[in-house]
């Protein structure tokens, strides 16, 4: 098939490999221009990961200002949608326990917490103020703790930091930093 001087114009040779060597494809020059154009209408904007998201491993806890041991604590953090899943992971005897867990925008929108059981411990919290987090977490028989997580600006740390009154009035601070596995 010849083209004239004017179809020429409007057209490129795509060349594609193949095993048996290069076919060549005629393609009108406007489908150039019209392949990102549709790309971008098409393909939702890509909303960047919150710096929260993430499986955290927990390197040092100090409670009342004393350190103190614990069992391994993974935080996993992950989007869903417009929410962030949280869970707290334990390891006893090697195996891997949700102790609780919970799903929340990030607008101090009240969410059901559960325990790894899925029974109703309470409600959380979470409002995003700056570059820190805002938890508020409660439940029947227990004291409301209040923590702020930063993650640091290389993202490799996240520091947590809860302050509880305990039953007998006194304030107690715990201070966790996890690093991102």
């Amino acid at each position: 098939m010849r083209l004239s001087h004017h179809a020429r114009s409007r057209t490129y040779d795509a060349v594609r490999s193949t095993e048996r060597g290069a076919i060549v494809k005629r393609m009108p020059r406007f489908s150039l221009f019209l392949l990102p154009a549709i790309l971008m209408v098409t393909t939702a904007p890509a909303r960047a990961a919150d710096p929260l998201a993430g499986k955290w491993l927990l390197q040092h806890q100090e409670v009342g200002g004393n350190q103190t041991d614990s069992n391994p604590l993974t935080l996993a953090i992950t989007p869903s949608g417009e929410l962030l899943d949280f869970a707290f992971i334990v390891t006893v005897q090697n195996q891997s326990v949700v102790n609780l867990k919970f799903s929340t925008p990030l607008d101090g929108t009240e969410s059901e917490v559960t325990g790894g059981d899925g029974k109703k411990m309470g409600t959380a919290k979470v409002s995003k103020e700056g570059a820190a987090y805002k938890f508020l977490m409660e439940g029947p028989g227990r004291p409301a703790v209040t923590t702020r997580m930063s993650v640091s600006s290389d993202g490799r740390t996240l520091v947590s930091e809860s302050d509880v009154q305990t039953p007998s009035g006194d304030s107690l601070h715990t201070k966790q930093v996890f690093t991102r596995q």
